[in-house]
C-alpha cells in the first residue's frame, strides 16, 4: 500500500506586503547582535466550504542587527507578509482543525519563508553576508499572542 507524503495543509500562495530596510552598515559578523524587536499576527482570514477550506494569514516582523560596540551603525528590517493557505475538507480536516493548522502550521511556513526572503534581500545591502534572522519556537509565539489578547479582553472588560 503506498501513502502520499503530501500534507493535507497546504501553503499555495505568499505575497510580501511591505518589506523595509533601513542599513547604515556595511558589514556584519557573528559577533554582531541580532534582535527580534516584534513579530505579531495582523491578518486572518478564513472560508470554509463543503470541499476545501482556504485561509489567509499576516505575520509581520520587526527585527535589528547591530553593530557591536556601535550605538548608530545598525539594520532594521520590518516585513509584511500574508500567505494563502488550503485544505481539503476530509474526516481528519475540520474547520477547527484547519483553524488551528492555519495559526500553528501557518505561521511556521511563513516565518520560513520571510526569513529567506530577508536573507536574500539584505545580501544585496551587504558587502559581506546577509542578514540571517533566527528561528523562534512557535509554539510559544502563538501561547504569547493568546495571553496577549487574553489580557486585553480583561482590560476592556474592566473598562465596561
Amino acid at each position: 500500500m503506498k501513502h502520499s507524503l503530501e500534507a493535507e495543509f497546504q501553503l499555495v500562495d505568499h505575497y510580501v506586503e511591505d518589506l523595509s530596510i533601513k542599513n547604515s552598515i556595511t558589514a556584519l559578523h557573528d559577533e554582531d547582535g541580532r534582535i527580534i524587536k516584534a513579530i505579531d499576527i495582523y491578518h486572518v482570514g478564513v472560508d470554509l466550504s463543503k470541499t476545501h477550506h482556504i485561509g489567509e494569514l499576516g505575520l509581520s516582523l520587526h527585527f535589528v542587527c547591530q553593530k557591536k560596540g556601535a550605538t548608530k551603525e545598525k539594520i532594521a528590517v520590518k516585513m509584511k507578509i500574508i500567505g494563502q493557505f488550503m485544505a481539503r475538507v476530509s474526516d481528519s480536516m475540520s474547520a477547527d482543525k484547519f483553524k488551528q493548522m492555519l495559526f500553528g502550521s501557518g505561521t511556521a511556513a511563513l516565518y520560513s519563508v520571510s526569513r529567506a526572503i530577508i536573507a536574500t534581500t539584505t545580501a544585496q545591502c551587504l558587502s559581506s553576508g546577509q542578514v540571517r534572522i533566527p528561528m523562534i519556537n512557535v509554539l510559544e509565539f502563538l501561547a504569547s499572542q493568546m495571553e496577549e489578547a487574553e489580557e486585553m479582553e480583561k482590560e476592556e472588560g474592566n473598562k465596561s
